[in-house]
């Protein structure tokens, strides 16, 4: 049961980071759409 709960929360860890890289690119695009105009 620890194993799966080990790999469950390595599971939320990576999602997060893929959500926080996400929300960098995503904050980048704007900005460089922004300096563009």
């Amino acid at each position: 049961m620890s194993t799966i709960r080990e790999a469950q929360k390595m599971l939320i860890k990576e999602d997060l980071i893929i959500k926080i890289q996400g929300k960098g690119t995503f904050i980048k695009n704007v900005v460089f759409k922004e300096k563009t105009r």
